[in-house]
């Protein structure tokens, strides 16, 4: 009975954070469209796409491709990464890991956050809000979508709080985080 309770108040503590999120990392977009609509306006977007550092989502693509099919192809305003909390043998572009396969937070920290971070630099997606979260194997209930969103996405402190929930609620050895 704890531990359902547990999940359930992390699923719902996550889905709170992920939601005071998004409005605050579209702020000035959002400002300019509310000049010709004040009633605000609705976002498009997804918050449940694999990457192939998930190793076992069938045909699932590289980063970029998820993102530049979403945003280019799609029209999407905003992008939540959901790759497996497992184990990744994969990195942000498919190709094998050296040395093995690592944790997802270490994937996201060594390649999704940089890589988002460097094509965000390059000019690409702007006004685009794209955050990296996961699906979690939650015991006694499939999966659930987990996003840990701090001031920025993709900041450190987020990366950190990724790692911190795969050390507590995954049974990876904790050498492993």
């Amino acid at each position: 009975m704890i531990n359902k309770f547990r999940a359930f108040t992390v699923s719902v503590l996550s889905l709170t954070i992920l939601f005071q999120g998004l409005p605050a990392a579209v702020a000035a977009k959002d400002a300019e469209d509310n000049q010709t609509n004040p009633g605000g306006r609705w976002m498009k977007g997804e918050y449940h796409a694999h990457t192939t550092q998930s190793d076992d989502a069938e045909g699932s693509q590289s980063l970029e491709s998820l993102l530049n099919n979403a945003f280019d192809k799609y029209g999407m305003d905003w992008m939540g990464i959901s790759d497996h909390l497992r184990m990744s043998s994969r990195d942000d572009e498919g190709n094998l890991i050296p040395g093995g396969p690592i944790p997802l937070s270490q994937g996201i920290s060594q390649y999704q956050a940089p890589k988002i971070k460097q094509l965000q630099k390059e000019g690409k997606f702007k006004n685009k809000v794209i955050f990296s979260g996961f699906e979690w194997d939650m015991p006694t209930y499939e999966h659930v979508g987990i996003g840990i969103l701090g001031d920025q996405p993709g900041s450190p402190k987020s990366l950190k709080a990724a790692n911190q929930f795969e050390y507590l609620f995954t049974n990876q050895d904790e050498k492993m985080s």
